[in-house]
């Protein structure tokens, strides 16, 4: 509850929702170009990702630049086809996949695809060769099908990628370079993202920030302060405690912030922080024989600027970087991705890296995912996305066909109907 005398739920975060966020970002279409499927078109699985100067001097220059206005029809005219496949790693990151490997992705498709084709030859094909991808494939058995979901997702936003990886060696080529740029992209985005909201974090860890912050206080343009972020700082550290121990927390905050700070306590991805969980302050509700209760609805995920909103007297649909990216509802990866973001924003670093001491931040963001994707109660992930989804679009089932705010003419009783099943 992000307020005592507000709305029961609070809004999910600035990330997905907040207009003020990163609004660079913009999923561009491309008509789908036809390709062959013979077996000799399909790229090889070793494809070399190259780090040259040049590379990374124009993924940086794509990342900083983004999309600067127009509609989406004139940055599609606008746009070549590579700087739509570059325009379109900046969600890579935010939507698809958060520690997203191009190289890795490409390369179990190209196998799948050349073992799918194999089968259709009129020919007997080389044992050396199918035996070294049966190889490569049962090595990758594991991720297999988490790489082909992702390159399918990657392709059908930038079909011209899906086409350079049927081509021929010039296309290939074209499409190591434009990988490459699109893997510096990728991990520019983490920073960007973590650094912008780094500045703004005390504000969405306090519940209620203009009545009662943080104590001390956490300044956006203090180096200093921020160092007292993390476990250093009271509130924080009960944030970042694991849930488990969040009832030996609220009774002993000294005791338990000393055991957390001299590594007495583990705090590692297997364990969920405080902060996930409903509550003020965070996870003060929590019950060990309901661990899904309360998950992933932490009010670190509201907006400061829209909290103050009652659920009843939303009448657009809050979209940001969720609209401009075309995005249809809310799903756990950004679900995810918004729970990483904001466990490293109150921790005391300063620069955004994988690993916060042994807590793994990669790990956290696919156990997020699993535990979504892979619930043992089907109904409690159900209501889970509809409730960030009625949060963040107004819609427990994302974006509606057209934006209510719009039709408000009474007289029509189609939007009326709509309205009355989004309540």
């Amino acid at each position: 509850m992000a307020h005592k005398n507000r709305s029961k739920c609070p809004n999910p975060t600035v990330i997905l929702s907040d207009s003020s966020s990163d609004s660079s970002s913009q999923s561009s279409e491309s008509e789908v170009e036809s390709s062959s499927s013979d077996i000799e078109s399909i790229a090889s699985p070793e494809i070399k990702v190259k780090r040259g100067k040049e590379a990374k001097k124009h993924a940086k220059k794509l990342a900083k630049k983004g999309n600067r206005g127009g509609s989406r029809e004139s940055n599609k005219r606008g746009m070549s086809l590579r700087d739509q496949c570059l325009h379109i790693a900046r969600w890579i990151p935010r939507g698809i996949d958060m520690f997203c490997s191009l190289r890795d992705v490409f390369c179990t498709a190209n196998l799948v695809r050349q073992d799918e084709a194999a089968q259709d030859l009129s020919e007997p094909e080389d044992e050396a060769v199918k035996k070294e991808r049966k190889e490569m494939l049962a090595h990758l058995h594991d991720v297999q099908e988490h790489h082909k979901n992702t390159f399918q997702r990657i392709v059908m936003l930038a079909p011209h990628l899906g086409t350079l990886a049927r081509g021929n060696k010039k296309q290939q080529r074209e499409l190591d370079q434009i990988l490459a740029e699109m893997q510096e992209i990728i991990g520019q985005i983490h920073s960007e993202d973590a650094s912008h909201l780094k500045p703004f974090i005390g504000r969405y860890a306090a519940a209620d920030p203009d009545d009662d912050g943080l104590h001390p206080p956490i300044y956006s343009d203090h180096s200093k302060s921020r160092a007292k972020m993390g476990m250093n700082h009271p509130q924080l550290a009960g944030m970042l405690c694991p849930i488990k121990h969040i009832q030996s927390y609220q009774n002993e905050p000294r005791k338990v912030q000393a055991q957390l700070q001299n590594g007495e306590i583990k705090v590692h991805a297997g364990v969920w922080p405080a902060l996930s969980y409903a509550g003020n302050p965070p996870g003060k509700d929590f019950d060990p024989g309901n661990v899904q209760e309360g998950f992933l609805q932490g009010h670190i995920y509201t907006s400061p600027s829209s909290a103050l909103i009652d659920d009843r007297e939303k009448t657009t649909v809050r979209s940001g970087n969720a609209k401009l990216h075309n995005m249809q509802k809310v799903e756990a990866e950004h679900i995810a991705y918004a729970f990483v973001q904001a466990r490293y924003g109150i921790s005391s670093r300063d620069k955004w890296s994988e690993n916060d001491g042994k807590y793994s931040y990669r790990d956290a963001y696919y156990r997020t995912i699993k535990a979504i994707h892979e619930a043992p109660d089907s109904d409690w992930a159900k209501s889970l996305l509809e409730w960030w989804n009625n949060a963040v679009f107004g819609n427990k089932k994302g974006v509606l066909d057209f934006d209510l705010s719009e039709n408000e003419d009474e007289e029509d009783n189609y939007a009326l109907m709509r309205k009355q099943f989004a309540m």
